[in-house]
């Protein structure tokens, strides 16, 4: 008797297994074609961006050559373009060299550049990180400063930007300013601010011809 019942609990679920399948088993089949669409555009997706970040390495090497060949027209027309076209973090580093090289004979220029990446949300985690990325690999000048100053009182000099913008402005550059040891100026008369800006040029000189002294006197 129970050999009968077993098949009958049997049939019945196979009755159940094929109902189940005769209502669903399009929709699982459309998720199964889903899935692996999805995984093979993920695959191509990946594919896509190893090639575009080494064409964009293999564009920065070279606009690095020609920066180092003293082709600087050249180089800063290559790092133009690696910033418009090239991945995001290549982007940010080729606007970083393009500063650089425009700085030779545009220094104000360079600053608007230097401003706009200044302008990055350092609140958050993902901004603070990718900076600290790009200070490692770029240029580090002898001496670089920030001249602080009150929003308020910039706002005064700048009313097309509003006072919420200037305090995240500042709060931007100051946050920058310790991640990359600048040098800060806080704010002054313009005398004062003046006489801070020589005082640390002056000791910056002196630290690196102390340096200078100090290094040949241990290699002998």
């Amino acid at each position: 008797m129970s050999d009968i019942f077993q098949e009958v609990d049997e049939e019945v679920r196979r009755e159940q297994l094929k109902k189940l399948w005769d209502r669903y088993g399009s929709l699982v089949i459309a998720a199964c074609v889903l899935l692996v669409v999805a995984v093979g555009g993920w695959r191509a997706y990946e594919w896509w961006e190893a090639k575009k970040a080494a064409e964009a390495g293999t564009a920065f090497q070279a606009a690095i050559t020609l920066a180092g060949e003293n082709k600087n027209k050249e180089a800063e027309e290559a790092f133009a373009k690696l910033a418009g076209t090239g991945t995001a973090s290549y982007r940010m580093l080729a606007k970083f060299r393009e500063a650089a090289e425009i700085a030779r004979h545009d220094p104000k220029a360079a600053i608007a550049i230097y401003d706009q990446l200044a302008a990055l949300p350092m609140r958050t985690w993902w901004a603070r990180a990718f900076s600290r990325l790009l200070l490692r690999v770029a240029p580090k000048p002898d001496l670089s400063y920030v001249l602080d100053a009150d929003p308020e009182v910039a706002r005064a000099r700048k009313p097309e930007y509003p006072i919420e913008f200037m305090h995240k402005y500042r709060s931007s550059y100051l946050e920058l300013q310790k991640m990359a040891g600048l040098e800060l100026i806080q704010p002054g008369e313009v005398a004062e601010v003046h006489q801070a800006i020589v005082d640390r040029f002056r000791d910056c000189v002196l630290q690196k011809e102390l340096d200078s002294t100090v290094q040949p006197a241990i290699a002998t």
